[in-house]
This record gives structure tokens, C-alpha cells and sequence, in this order.
């Protein structure tokens, strides 16, 4: 798994919020969707390699409203939002999610060697592929409740609260 190749959009309506992934062409295949109440992760096969995308959105939708299109250049999916009302942004604000991709570089692994070719989604898309069910929900949970400032593995932890975002450290 590498880098999130496809270009994708996010919109909202006062109604409604939806991401867009744009298949510019390629054979794309949406594989899985997990809906939370703060936003969605996504997994998709593009010309055969799997890639992991998510969004946080701004505040809170319908997880069971989802509603997936997928045409021939594109794939829409679709939620109501919890309230009706327009936000300033379909997406949570990109500074909440700066911290996590920052203070990775700070942590040693022991796989360090390898990983520094090959960048932080890469090594990220391989923890989860490798991941248990439960550290993958804890995964889900932890990145889309706090807005991208928190990633959890342990499940035990993150199903029993609300993660709440993280300011940096």
C-alpha cells in the first residue's frame, strides 16, 4: 500500500455532506467503508494495490444514512448530517490533523530503516493492514473522534470512551 493516489473532493449541502474520489481513469474498486459518527474511513483497490483514505468531518453525520454511487469517473458516498445546519468546512479543520503526520517522525521504531524511503502513510497502511479487527476499529475510532489528532491501537482503551482531540505536544 502506498500514498492515496486518486484526487477526492468532500461538499456539503445544509442536509448532507459526501466525499468524492475521482477515478481519473483507472480501475478502481471499492473494497470496504466504515462509517463512524465523526466521519469515514475507506479502503479501495486502484490498478490492483490496495490504499486506505479517511475523512473527519466537521461535525457529526447519520453513519446509517451512507448512500455510495459509484459511476464510471467517480465514486460518491454520502451521509445525512446529524443536524441540519451549514458548516464552515464539509471537513474538520486540516491544523487538527497536522499534529499526527508531525510527531511521527519523532517516535523510534524498530523498523526505522526501511520506513524512512518509503514515508509515513506507507508505514501507517501497513500497521493497519497487519492490525487485529479490534485494532483496526480502535484505528477507525480514535483517528475519525478526534479529528485526526489521535491514533489508537488498543481497542480495550479507545471502545470504552469518546477519544477526544488532542492538542500537540
Amino acid at each position: 500500500m502506498s500514498e492515496f493516489p486518486l484526487r477526492n473532493d468532500s461538499y456539503q449541502t445544509a442536509k448532507n455532506v459526501a466525499v468524492t474520489i475521482y477515478k481519473s481513469g483507472k480501475e478502481v474498486e471499492l473494497l470496504e467503508t466504515h462509517p463512524e459518527e465523526k466521519g469515514i474511513v475507506i479502503k479501495v483497490k486502484v490498478d490492483g494495490e490496495e490504499h486506505i483514505k479517511a475523512w473527519a468531518f466537521f461535525k457529526d453525520i447519520k453513519p446509517s444514512t451512507m448512500k455510495i454511487d459509484n459511476g464510471s469517473k467517480k465514486i460518491e458516498i454520502a451521509f445525512e448530517k446529524a443536524a441540519v445546519e451549514n458548516w464552515p468546512h464539509a471537513e474538520a479543520s486540516s491544523d487538527a490533523t497536522t499534529p499526527l503526520y508531525q510527531k511521527w517522525s519523532k517516535v523510534d521504531f524498530p523498523e526505522e530503516e526501511e520506513v524512512k524511503d518509503q514515508g509515513i502513510d506507507k508505514f501507517l497502511q501497513g500497521i493497519y493492514a497487519n492490525a487485529s479487527d479490534d485494532a483496526k476499529r480502535a484505528m477507525y475510532k480514535s483517528f475519525i473522534e478526534s479529528g485526526g489528532t489521535v491514533l489508537s491501537t488498543n481497542w480495550e482503551d479507545v471502545g470504552k470512551r469518546k477519544v477526544e482531540a488532542q492538542p500537540p505536544k
